[in-house]
């Protein structure tokens, strides 16, 4: 569940905190429409052939190889020398980890023993519910009290996502 709180808080700082840095920096508002429209053009045209390989993964792999990689796209944010096809390039980086991880770990809960499968959903969906309403106001506290090192912090939480992700989803759900 803590990948889930934690994973959906990050991902949210792509739709609160990431048009705060576009703005303070300068770049022109077009630049937000650019990444978003980037990113809408990876997810359409390779989620599906990706999750189709993806599938054959172990699932703790999936999960933790792509939140790990969501995490690094999303401290790139933070690079000093954030130029607009920085921010795109990483925001390819974040989506391909979203496309790896985000099939798998929403599937998972639904693995295990009809006896507690629901609870598992449960638990998955509060978890990324959670996250996705406190993602915004911590998202909006840290960028004005720490500006650009928001990213930073991104990305070690992220980091400690994949752990969870990698670790929590080695278990097999028959166990």
């Amino acid at each position: 569940m803590g990948t889930f709180v934690l994973g959906s808080v990050i991902y949210v700082q792509y739709t609160v905190a990431l048009p705060l840095k576009i703005s303070a920096e300068g770049h022109p508002t077009a630049l937000y429409s650019t990444v978003l429209t980037a990113s809408s053009v990876i997810l359409i045209s390779c989620e599906l052939k990706l999750t189709s390989y993806v599938k054959r993964w172990r699932p703790y792999l999936a999960g933790g190889i792509g939140t790990a990689l969501m995490a690094l796209g999303v401290a790139g944010y933070g690079l000093p020398f954030g130029s607009s096809v920085t921010i795109v390039l990483c925001t390819v980086v974040f989506v391909f980890g979203v496309m790896i991880s985000g099939p798998t770990m929403f599937a998972h809960p639904a693995t295990y023993p009809p006896a507690v499968k629901a609870r598992y959903i449960a638990a998955h969906q509060a978890g990324f519910g959670v996250g996705l309403a406190l993602g915004p106001t911590l998202g909006v506290l840290a960028w004005s009290t720490l500006g650009n090192g928001i990213w930073w912090v991104c990305g070690l939480v992220g980091l400690v996502a994949a752990l969870c992700a990698y670790q929590g989803m080695r278990r097999t759900p028959a166990a």
